[in-house]
């Protein structure tokens, strides 16, 4: 577990932000949250990202509101709920604002166990709903691109592949190199799970179901994208499809031009990373300016920096992607498979999982 802490800074910095103003669009009532806020000081954050993804996004944050000192502490998606879970039942101190990749935990969480504080934050008004809040209380930090990740040294161009099913196709046609080196998240975990499910329920059911009776039986499945990029890079996988862009793309000029990638053929899964806060916050008018942060222009900018990949529509792309030029380089919208919130994954669940391991030979 890595904890990165943002301090205040210099007093004379504090004092000449003492008066900090709403935003201009907001309505009157919200200088009532920032005035709150001055009471709690400090705001602890769950999330499944990592320092260097949060660095720029606090300090733009705490330019306008110095006085919260943010902790934040990079956990797995599923531990993100598991902590507080367990600090709830204990009564210990926990998360102020939860950010998850896990739609199966979301799901539960705001659902089922109706543990979010249903805040409508004013920047809503500048996404499309289904995008930005899919449940009551649940908002989307970013939407980030899934990828298909392989060792140039190894392919030749000709056996590069650019989609999962010209990647069974070589499969099946070079054994001698593609037998046990492929990658991909294991679907015993709920990232993986996720979206492997979007990918059949997007791309025809049967069909899909048909590519991946052809490509798993040479897969060797991974629980996170570090790994398997590290094993790619050395040469014990020779490719990996359904890789994080996020922690793929930070790492392409570390690895000495060895990592190659593309988008695939078949459409981009773009995970919609969950943010809300928890019913048990403590610091919730902190919380609120942070969340209300993330979704701003300049917050969604801040995050890509980070490496995230904004989906708000007046962000341009320049040092980083957004969702819109992603789009357009992938051919639209008919190419974007969305990974969110569908109940009825859950109740495929233990049937889904069942039939992707035993194509995979377990």
């Amino acid at each position: 577990m890595r904890i990165a802490l943002a301090a205040i800074g210099l007093v004379g910095l504090v004092l000449s932000f003492s008066t900090a103003a709403q935003p201009a669009d907001y309505p009157a009532h919200y200088q009532q949250i920032i005035d709150a806020s001055r009471q709690e000081r400090s705001l602890l954050v769950y999330s499944n990202m990592a320092a260097y993804n949060w660095q720029p996004v606090i300090e733009a944050f705490n330019r306008h509101y110095p006085w919260i000192t943010v902790q934040t502490l990079d956990l797995g998606s599923g531990e993100v709920f598991e902590r507080y879970y367990s600090e709830v039942g204990s009564g210990a101190r926990t998360a102020d604002l939860m950010i998850s990749g896990s739609p199966e935990q979301w799901i539960e969480f705001v659902s089922n166990r109706r543990e979010a504080v249903e805040y409508v934050s004013p920047e809503l008004a500048n996404y499309p709903q289904e995008l930005a809040s899919p449940l009551p209380g649940l908002y989307t930090v970013s939407l980030d691109p899934m990828v298909l990740a392989y060792n140039k040294l190894l392919l030749a161009e000709n056996l590069r592949p650019t989609g999962l099913q010209h990647l069974a196709d070589l499969g099946e046609q070079e054994p001698g190199v593609f037998r046990g080196k492929i990658t991909t998240y294991d679907v015993t975990e709920a990232f993986g799970y996720a979206i492997n499910w979007a990918f059949v329920r997007d791309r025809g059911g049967e069909e899909a179901w048909a590519i991946l009776s052809r490509l798993l039986p040479n897969v060797r499945p991974e629980r996170s994208a570090g790994p398997m990029l590290e094993k790619i890079t050395i040469g014990e996988y020779v490719a990996g499809y359904f890789i994080s862009g996020i922690v793929l793309f930070p790492r392409l000029e570390r690895s000495g031009q060895i990592l190659g990638w593309t988008y695939m053929d078949e459409g981009t899964p773009f995970f919609m990373r969950g943010m809300a806060i928890p019913k048990h916050s403590t610091n919730v008018n902190s919380a609120k300016l942070m969340l209300d942060f993330i979704l701003s222009k300049e917050g969604q900018e801040a995050f890509g920096r980070g490496g995230l990949t904004p989906y708000r529509a007046d962000v341009d792309a320049g040092e980083f992607n957004t969702y819109r030029s992603i789009l357009e380089r992938i051919g639209g919208e008919s190419k974007a498979i969305i990974v969110g919130y569908d109940e009825e994954s859950l109740r495929q669940l233990d049937d889904f999982q069942a039939r992707w391991e035993s194509l995979l030979g377990r």
